[in-house]
């Protein structure tokens, strides 16, 4: 028998593949025929035919004699090496069949040979660059077998190819074959764009189905499956069915409620490029799901992608979902680099559950379920090859509208690395929205600049009015919502003294003060640094006259991962709307984003405009009149900074030293001061004005890396350890999509030290990042130390997993749940003599490229 896998024949495997893909056909066919009708000006018909073309010869290469020999000795002696490869020659046979040339590479065939060539694993440059002459001389059995079948379900023409009885190729000469092809390639055109499209969505089908098929053959007994198939429709059927999207076109996402004022004009949309401008809390969310059921009842797409900039955001929003909008849990995923731990910890169920949570994450990787969150990183990777199951992802991508939430919370370089993904889903025609609180119009008019030739769609605002939902009772018109009062205090919240050579923070009395005459009230504190949270978190605590009755919160970034998400569900339960206890939340700008909380009375530093927003969108959310029933007002406190001080005007502004021509131009935060009128109402046309007169600058927006890789990343290109490896958003590229204006440093607080296993996965939960200044000042201290853990690894052709030694950097600090590490004595950005540490630096890469 013709092995396909070792319990199945490959004619039963392709059958298998087959009818997923059938089942997968008739389910989005509507979608698939726009995407390659309207979207990539191809013919359906043909497409269809190569991919069921696909579905049958993607593994004629298994039906050579050396790899059946290979199989069969592997299973033998139950053994797990490797096998020689087959797509290469599964594509080589598919382009001698199809007599298909390398003159012009770039039809819908062309497609089909490529995505056999790359079904397991990602095109690169090297890929069919073959070094062995091992002959490769194809089984007569297995070709009539696959080719009679796959012309009776393509219909397509085929040539018959020389078995082993007539004539068999060296496996390097049908490598240098299919390299051929690169040269002829479209580059960096509008062409290569639709076919790489074109590609990545045959090969996300087939990798799919192909998948679907060998799972149900893992299923089965370990002996082979004499019938060969194992699956019919119906059992194709009932997978599609547990990410099935039409129950999410099936859910009221309103709960029963009335559409909000904004949710109402949905029709001013275009469908394609699309940009709503509302405030906080005015139903965006709900609005960009209604629009996809929209969407979805045209035929356009059959999912959804959230993007959020921060994993924070991502775990609220995917919350969210499943207790606000009543969309099944099954259906939507998440993906960021601790999408896997978050999983865990929401999944309800057994330990077999738990452990289902891994695959879980790769199917939300590449966007498979209907609805998928995801950080933005790791969208805009997915345009280019920044991680191994980038193409596939982007052949999700092309059937998806894809929504770009809190825009505003960007700095540049992400933005234009955004505004470069924007020219490629408007060229494809993919459906996306762009979301946001605070969007200057100088950014709306650099994303509408055309250049000639470029697709004339244009970002057309849909901009709320701002008003509450309903006329208050006893009146005929809507209220204006202005939800509180801005107040400007020039004293600081908190500020660096020196005592003895050593350096403390002390909090303002005043601020103290009022924060315990309204601890009766829901308060939050929000500063600017880690350090100055744990400060006057630890200083409300300390204070005589604290009640019982009213938690303090400190939430920053520097917990661990597992403490973040205790954080996470003890700052949502301390502001649930059912009750309405006291308590102080002292937080970074962290939690300023995507968190459905409402306190009664808000002190902030002073923050750009956009940001200082945000974080007003956690004060009487909602709220129409700044007015308690007492006629007490709801205030935002906002407090100065020393503006001429590096160091505190951090992460804002730049510590470099400004240039003779910007000396005497004021920064950031002292422009977003200058603006803030004290004693001004919160409205969003006052926050419109202001962030307008902040941003009246424009910026290019443009990203020339990004750019460059993704027309590089057509359908060869780089391999991802090139751009980035597949860890996710913290590690570092050619590509960079975020700035840091310092560096950081994972470490494991030496309290835990005793917790670290043979699982890097569960180790993840230990880790917290330390900047720079800290790490380096550790080290100096001798503080920082090395713990070698032996690490079970699975590597592809081993029987089982090995172990394998890994290093990580241990903080001798004292830590705790309620702070974080304790840098008592230490400021966050301490003045100190830079140079004197600078001999440490030679460290840094070493010390990065081993720590997990």
């Amino acid at each position: 028998m013709i092995l396909g896998k070792p319990n199945q024949s490959l004619l039963g495997h392709v059958t298998d593949c087959l009818t997923a893909m059938d089942a997968r056909i008739e389910r989005d066919e509507p979608v698939l025929q726009t995407v390659c009708s309207e979207r990539l000006q191809a013919d359906w018909k043909e497409i269809l035919a190569c991919l069921r073309y696909d579905a049958v010869m993607h593994d004629i290469g298994k039906a050579t004699e050396i790899w059946q020999e290979q199989e069969h000795e592997r299973i033998r002696s139950k053994s797990n090496n490797l096998l020689i490869t087959h797509a290469v020659p599964s594509a080589f046979i598919t382009a001698a069949a199809l007599q298909l040339n390398s003159s012009m590479v770039d039809t819908p065939k062309h497609a089909a040979a490529l995505a056999i060539l790359g079904h397991h694993g990602q095109l690169h440059t090297r890929s069919a660059a073959m070094d062995s002459n091992q002959p490769m001389a194809l089984m007569a059995e297995g070709w009539q077998e696959l080719s009679e079948l796959a012309v009776q379900a393509s219909g397509l023409k085929m040539r018959p190819y020389p078995t082993a009885e007539a004539k068999s190729f060296p496996l390097k000469f049908m490598g240098k074959q299919l390299c051929e092809w690169k040269a002829h390639l479209p580059q960096r055109d509008v062409q290569s764009l639709r076919f790489k499209a074109l590609y990545c969505l045959m090969v996300s089908l087939l990798r799919t189905c192909d998948s679907m098929a060998s799972k149900f053959a893992d299923g089965k007994a370990s002996e082979v499956h004499p019938g060969g198939a194992f699956i019919n429709k119906s059992d194709v059927n009932e997978q599609l069915r547990l990410y099935e999207w039409r129950q999410v076109l099936e859910t009221d996402v309103l709960r029963g409620r009335e559409p909000h004022r904004i949710q109402q004009r949905a029709s001013e949309l275009n469908d394609l490029c699309d940009l709503l401008n509302a405030g906080c809390g005015e139903g965006k969310t709900a609005f960009a799901l209604r629009h996809f059921q929209n969407l979805m009842r045209q035929g356009k797409v059959n999912r959804i992608i959230f993007t959020l900039p921060t994993k924070f955001t991502s775990n609220n929003m995917h919350r969210d979902f499943r207790h606000e909008y009543g969309i099944p849990e099954k259906l939507v995923g998440i993906f960021h680099s601790d999408s896997l731990a978050f999983l865990k910890q929401e999944t309800s169920g057994d330990d077999q559950e738990k452990s289902n949570a891994g695959e879980l994450q790769q199917q939300d990787k590449v966007y498979h379920r209907p609805i998928t969150i995801s950080t933005v990183d790791h969208l805009l990777m997915s345009f280019y090859h920044g991680y191994k199951f980038s193409d596939w992802a982007f052949g999700n991508i092309m059937q998806s509208l894809v929504v770009f939430d809190e825009l505003h919370h960007y700095e540049t370089l992400t933005v234009s690395a955004i505004n470069e993904a924007l020219k490629v889903l408007r060229l494809l025609r993919v459906p996306h929205l762009i979301m946001t609180a605070t969007i200057p119009k100088t950014r709306i008019a650099v994303f509408n600049h055309r250049l000639p030739g470029d697709p004339p769609d244009l970002y057309k605002p849909l901009v709320s009015d701002g008003k509450e939902e309903k006329p208050a009772s006893g009146t005929a018109e809507l209220r204006i919502k202005a939800s509180f009062f801005f107040r400007k205090d020039n004293e600081r919240m908190i500020q660096p003294v020196q005592d003895d050579k050593k350096i403390r923070y002390e909090v303002a009395p005043s601020l103290l003060g009022d924060l315990l005459k309204h601890q009766h009230l829901r308060q939050i504190v929000f500063v600017n640094q880690v350090e100055k949270a744990k400060a006057i978190a630890r200083a409300i605590k300390e204070a005589e006259g604290l009640a019982e009755n009213c938690p303090v919160i400190c939430y920053h970034a520097e917990f661990i991962g597992r403490d973040r998400r205790r954080k996470e569900d003890e700052i949502r339960k301390a502001f649930a709307k059912e009750h309405h206890k006291p308590c102080i939340l002292v937080a970074t700008q962290i939690a300023e984003l995507s968190l459905d909380i409402s306190a009664d009375r808000m002190h902030t530093e002073i923050a750009p405009l956009d940001d200082i927003a945000q974080r007003g969108g956690r004060l009487n959310r909602n709220g129409v009149v700044p007015y308690f029933s007492n006629e007490q007002p709801y205030e935002m406190i906002v407090h100065a900074l020393e503006f001429n001080d590096k160091y505190d005007i951090l992460p804002y502004v730049k510590i470099d030293k400004p240039t003779a021509e910007s000396a005497d131009e004021p920064h950031l935060l002292q422009r977003s001061w200058d603006i803030l009128p004290d004693g001004a109402i919160y409205s969003f046309d006052n926050v419109r004005e202001w962030v307008n007169e902040l941003y009246s600058a424009h910026d290019s927006l443009a990203h020339a890396n990004f750019r460059q890789a993704v027309h590089e990343d057509a359908i060869f290109g780089s391999k991802p350890q090139e751009r980035y490896s597949d860890k996710g958003e913290e590690d570092e590229g050619h590509v960079v999509l975020r700035t840091k204006e310092y560096e950081t440093f994972d470490v494991v607080p030496e309290v835990f030290i005793n917790d670290l296993s043979d699982s890097s996965e569960v180790n993840r939960d230990f880790l917290l990042k330390i900047n720079e200044r800290k790490f380096w000042k550790a080290k100096a201290q001798h503080l920082i130390e090395e713990q070698v853990v032996s690490i079970l690894v699975s590597k592809r052709g081993r029987n089982s997993p090995e172990h394998e030694m890994r290093r990580y950097l241990t903080l001798k600090r004292h830590y705790d749940y309620e702070s974080g590490v304790d840098f008592t004595g230490e400021v966050e950005f301490p003045v100190d003599d830079w140079a004197a540490l600078s001999t440490l630096q030679v460290q840094k890469t070493v010390e990065k490229r081993n720590f997990l």
